[in-house]
């Protein structure tokens, strides 16, 4: 089964001080530690990208050097389809605690985010206000409070081999006062802060704003239940007297675990067990096309739908592959 929730590159950030050397998204980074959002490390098939320009392991560290209120900085992160289908990209915030601290910075940062390359959105996000907090905000817009989200759609469609790179530009205002002592070292981004709308603890606490890239396949969204496939076979062919032995067995593409089917459109003449096995009722069944539908489930919250016709004629045919 081709998974729709597929790569995801984690990236925790860890920044030093103001005025000095700033690492933003500096840590921990690596395929062996998807959220429950996304499947598991083994279903890393047809669908990849490959990060680059950053430092690290997995070259996704992203830092700034000297940052200082009232001056932006940029920084940048490459990626390319290294797998064998389309797929679109998202930038995720899985910290739900350090992106509300940053979201406490109100009217004292802003953040630009933007995607460049092969099927780019181009400018995601842009906000001079980051504040989440309801009661103090009321209505959130980009001419008021506009805190930044937890995900973000950064390229619609990119090609096998294609490329493409997203930026993230902060700056803390010119009235931004708060400065460590000089030749020490601030945190940017520490979580959690007093006063944050959100804190949730299993978050823990640190700094800086972890991200995830995933890869997906075009159209689904972060978070999504991941939809099985159906493959073949989708019928079978059978004559009427060899129809009451007629066995064939329902198959999805290379589920994670093992699929559960159940059958919402039944026809009384056949049969599906729990497993996929489809077998004829009685028999021998008259000439016709016999059509049954339901739909599979699995255990890492897969779902899909599956349907089988079965021809029955009164001449004898070639034996199906799916005939045994």
């Amino acid at each position: 089964m081709r998974r729709l929730k597929l790569s995801s590159i984690v990236v925790t950030g860890i920044t030093a001080m103001i005025g000095g050397t700033y690492m933003v998204a500096s840590g921990a980074t690596g395929r062996a530690h998807p959220t429950p959002a996304y499947s598991s490390p083994e279903s890393i098939r047809a669908i990849s990208i490959t990060p680059s320009g950053g430092t690290g392991v997995d070259g996704t560290n992203l830092t700034f050097n000297g940052l200082l209120p009232g001056y932006p900085q940029t920084v940048t992160l490459d990626y390319r389809n290294s797998g064998t289908t389309p797929t679109s990209v998202w930038i995720v915030f899985p910290n739900v605690t350090a992106l509300s601290a940053l979201n406490s910075l109100g009217q004292y940062g802003s953040v630009q985010l933007s995607s460049n390359g092969a099927g780019a959105t181009g400018t995601v996000f842009t906000s001079t206000n980051l504040n989440d907090n309801p009661l103090a905000c009321g209505t959130f817009s980009t001419s008021g409070c506009w805190p930044i989200k937890s995900q973000y759609l950064l390229a619609h469609v990119v090609v096998p081999g294609a490329s493409g790179s997203f930026s993230f530009r902060f700056e803390f205002a010119s009235a931004y006062d708060t400065q460590p002592t000089p030749g020490a070292s601030s945190a940017w981004n520490p979580y959690p802060v007093t006063g944050q709308t959100t804190v949730v603890p299993s978050d823990g606490t640190g700094a800086g704003l972890p991200y995830q890239l995933a890869a997906l396949e075009p159209g689904i969204t972060p978070g999504e239940p991941d939809t099985i496939h159906q493959r073949a076979p989708f019928n079978g062919d059978v004559t009427t007297d060899e129809s009451g032995t007629f066995v064939s067995q329902l198959m999805v593409e290379a589920p994670l675990s093992p699929a559960s089917f159940i059958v919402t459109s039944p026809d009384s003449n056949l049969h599906v067990s729990g497993n996929g096995r489809l077998s004829v009722v009685g028999g021998p069944l008259a000439p016709g096309d016999y059509l049954i539908r339901g739909t599979d489930t699995d255990s890492q919250g897969g779902v899909g739908m599956w349907y089988f016709t079965l021809h029955v004629t009164t001449k004898s045919t070639h034996e199906s592959p799916n005939h045994r």
